[in-house]
């Protein structure tokens, strides 16, 4: 390969790079736009910014007390609970499918003697979606708390067990109905029997659902143009409180920009305490593996390193950053490219080093200069040594001249 041609070939590899480089940095930054706007998140899950997320709320109760609220990414009966602590479902399905069997009896048995207080934002009927790997999550992390080795029979007994007695919506106590519109402002009206201090009177509502209470243990907050179609629930769990609410929509961040409810919001969220989004309700799940514990120790700079070093070894490996000789060999024929294995390295070099008419010569001196040349009488080399003379000067195939060669000590050898 001439100098000109290897510069034309670099410098192709070189654009051709750039552009990689280019194509990748741009599709990088479509990804972490995508990411940044949170859209391919579920509804009401604090990691959206868009109108439909909650992250606005997240972000707004840090920055007024650092540290104060939390996202939870594992199964949710594993949240430590305690009166100083909020555990806040938004979006949670109209069915409460999220918080039924084994997890959501943890959850609410836990609830009942460690104390805390849970709040449930429920979200649109149309928009719920269920999520059976989460559960199946759920389950296995569950189960990896048991201190008891594992029994899959035993483990299928208790969970069927717990489908059976456990229904987040029976065993709370309530329904869920839809709502019928009479044309007047969407607003909940503040129910007068001992309303909470500091609410106001009315706020904005959009959602067309409300509750049916079965359970008496239940206080009404707020409710539908004042009729019996409460929207916001109260009441006491053990040594815990749960709150229910039949719509999302006032702590998304449309509201928090458009339709503030500041009251509202710390009644739901007290200042003073803990608050914890649950993610995992959502199919949002952290599980610990090689590129989270880089993160979590700052070993992404030595990662970035070995790649560098990498991708420098496959360059190297590729690419001959010494040009080869422009020059011809014998007969026009350009040189090889430097490669193979240990024959094709010898026969290069004889191609590029010794001439044809000489090669046999070449050949019979290093043969006889071996061990081998020792089994064979003086007259005999001597013999062939003359004949390859006589014929070097003249054309000759190699090929006969070696086989010659061959027939004449090996007639002498076993004379």
């Amino acid at each position: 390969m001439s100098g000109q041609a290897f510069e034309s070939v670099r410098r192709h590899a070189w654009v051709a790079a750039v552009l990689l480089v280019a194509f990748v940095a741009g599709l990088a930054a479509l990804l972490v736009l995508r990411f940044e706007s949170g859209d391919v998140y579920p509804p009401y899950s604090s990691l959206r910014s868009d109108p439909l997320g909650t992250r606005a709320l997240f972000e707004s109760l840090n920055t007024l007390a650092p540290d104060t609220a939390r996202r939870w990414y594992r199964s949710t009966d594993q949240v430590r609970l305690n009166p100083q602590t909020t555990l806040l479902f938004c979006g949670l399905s109209p069915d409460m499918a999220e918080l039924r069997g084994r997890v959501g009896k943890r959850l609410m048995d836990r609830l009942a003697s460690d104390g805390g207080r849970i709040v449930i934002t429920l979200g649109d009927r149309a928009q719920a979606q269920k999520k059976p790997e989460q559960d199946a999550d759920g389950e296995e992390n569950a189960a990896e708390d048991d201190d008891t080795p594992a029994d899959p029979q035993t483990d299928a007994d208790e969970a069927a067990d717990a489908e059976k007695i456990w229904d987040a919506a029976e065993n709370l106590g309530i329904r869920i109905a839809l709502a019928r519109r009479s044309g007047s402002p969407p607003v909940a009206h503040l129910l007068a029997t001992r309303p909470p201090v500091g609410l106001p009177v009315t706020v904005p509502w959009h959602g067309t659902q409300y509750f049916r209470v079965v359970d008496d243990a239940w206080r009404s907050i707020y409710a539908l143009d004042q009729t019996d179609q409460p929207v916001i629930l109260r009441r006491a769990w053990g040594r815990g409180e749960l709150v229910l609410a039949a719509d999302s929509f006032l702590l998304s961040n449309e509201a928090l920009r458009k339709e503030r409810v500041i009251p509202l919001l710390t009644w739901f969220l007290p200042p003073a305490q803990r608050i914890v989004f649950d993610e995992f309700h959502h199919g949002i799940a952290r599980r610990s593996g090689i590129a989270t514990l880089a993160r979590k120790y700052g070993l992404e700079k030595i990662a970035g390193a070995l790649i560098f070093i990498g991708l420098l070894f496959v360059w190297r490996q590729s690419a001959a950053f010494v040009p080869p000789s422009a020059r011809s060999g014998p007969k026009g024929a350009a040189h090889p490219i430097a490669g193979g294995d240990s024959g094709q390295g010898l026969v290069s070099l004889m191609q590029r080093h010794i001439p044809e008419q000489q090669l046999v010569s070449v050949c019979f001196s290093t043969w006889q200069a071996g061990p081998a040349a020792r089994h064979v009488r003086a007259e005999r080399l001597v013999m062939a040594r003359q004949w390859l003379e006589r014929h070097t000067a003249t054309r000759h195939d190699p090929v006969a001249a070696y086989g010659h060669i061959v027939q004449l000590l090996e007639q002498r050898k076993h004379l």
